[in-house]
């Protein structure tokens, strides 16, 4: 026999000896002498999920029902989600499952699960500004299901100071500096004024014949309508002029005070304008030479069409590739500088790029001589603004100098000129 065989044989005793104990069943509820709250605590498990002290602000955490008898099988009243709870006392039944009585009476399990305690949890100090969410409601106390919504003269969209976040076992929540509570998830931290814009645009201004295209400079966030829609620009294509020459400029290639002879071939190249158009330069080549800057500020202006083919002419090398290059790179899509197929969009990104530049061409935006009419005129901030017409086709560019700068571009066919006036105006309510 091997040793592991006979140690085998010498544990059968010892097992049998075992197996035959007597063994006792104890039920601790039964057998030991517990209160009925001692005996609740020895048979709740998981651990906690019974409040063992009445909570001191109790809501209901969810819709539930409350009962007449201690069975919880009369059934009473109906309690809704969030509702506050009156708590006159905590009883536990002779199994020892604990119950609420409230008020009027009636009885509900005393569950965590059911009934939280509405305590701050977290409190933090703050001094923000935060833009309101469509649909925040305000109340002039922590809001249970029986409390209504208070009258403020808040809106969506507008900023309201915030003085305190505070953490509930519901959520978030937020204090104004009136007092007010507002869930935080009602408050944005981001400017969200853009899509009020879109709002608006879409409820007023989708028609045939309007382009809108919208961008606050800050957000980098656009708004719009047919933004992307190809209008004939007329004068609007003089922007990558401007916008051109001034970056030689800024590098150094060109100087404000260099000067360029007005001659024939300025007026014969893609991208030259009809002199007989406006601006107050003569309409002939008179053989003299024109300060850059003063070509500039005449086509920035006076939207000058001699001062833009002269700008042209020796700005770009007529057009040339380089120059398409670099405007192509801003607005994503070649411009067309013959047949003057632009959108809105295209024309709203040449602007945003002329503000980014942060040259003196922004400063002659501000003082045209159509100031007193389409974007700029019912505005009270400055605006840097090239307009553009011809036949049935009316348009303005515009940076609007509001608290936070945005970019406007309003592109009409066959449209009363008052349109991109109200348009501005009412874009300029919201984001002013």
């Amino acid at each position: 026999m091997s040793k592991t065989s006979k140690q085998q044989w010498l544990l059968l005793p010892v097992l049998c000896w075992f197996v035959s104990w007597p063994f006792v069943k104890l039920d601790p509820a039964e057998n030991l002498i517990l209160g009925l709250r001692e005996k609740a605590l020895l048979t709740q498990l998981p651990f906690g999920l019974f409040y063992q002290d009445l909570p001191q602000q109790p809501l209901a955490a969810q819709a539930l029902v409350s009962f007449k008898d201690q069975e919880l099988q009369d059934i009473k009243n109906t309690i809704l989600p969030n509702q506050a709870l009156e708590i006159q006392s905590l009883i536990y039944r002779e199994d020892g499952t604990p119950l609420f009585t409230l008020k009027d009476g009636s009885h509900i399990l005393a569950s965590r699960s059911l009934v939280y305690d509405n305590q701050v949890l977290t409190a933090e100090t703050l001094d923000q500004s935060f833009f309101i969410q469509p649909g925040a409601q305000f109340y002039k106390e922590f809001p249970t299901a029986q409390t209504k919504p208070a009258s403020v003269p808040y809106k969506p969209y507008q900023q309201v100071r915030i003085v305190q976040k505070l953490t509930y076992p519901r959520g978030p929540f937020a204090l104004t500096d009136k007092g007010e509570y507002v869930a935080w998830s009602s408050l944005s931290k981001e400017d969200n004024r853009i899509q009020r814009v879109q709002e608006l645009l879409e409820q007023k201004y989708q028609e045939e014949g309007l382009g809108i295209y919208v961008k606050q400079l800050e957000t980098q966030q656009v708004a719009g309508v047919k933004l992307d829609q190809i209008m004939y620009s007329a004068s609007i294509t003089k922007l990558p002029y401007l916008y051109y020459v001034q970056k030689q400029v800024l590098d150094g290639t060109l100087k404000w005070t260099d000067t360029f002879l007005y001659k024939k071939e300025t007026e014969d190249y893609d991208g030259a304008y009809d002199p007989a158009g406006t601006g107050s330069l003569p309409k002939e080549p008179d053989g003299k030479n024109y300060n850059l800057k003063e070509l500039e500020e005449k086509a920035a202006k006076e939207s000058d069409n001699v001062a833009h083919n002269i700008l042209g002419y020796y700005g770009t090398d007529s057009s040339n590739q380089d120059f398409h290059q670099e405007i192509r790179q801003i607005v994503g899509q070649t411009w067309d500088v013959v047949d003057r197929e632009v959108s809105p969009q295209m024309a709203g990104l040449l602007m945003e790029a002329i503000y980014d530049q942060q040259g003196e061409l922004v400063e002659m935006l501000k003082q045209t001589n159509f100031d007193d009419q389409r974007i700029p005129k019912d505005l009270p901030v400055p605006v840097a603004h090239k307009i553009g017409d011809a036949d049935d086709f009316h348009h303005d560019a515009a940076i609007v100098f509001a608290k936070s700068p945005y970019v406007l571009v309003v592109f009409t066919e066959n449209k009363e000129m008052d349109l991109i006036t109200r348009v501005s105006k009412d874009i300029y309510e919201v984001l002013k």
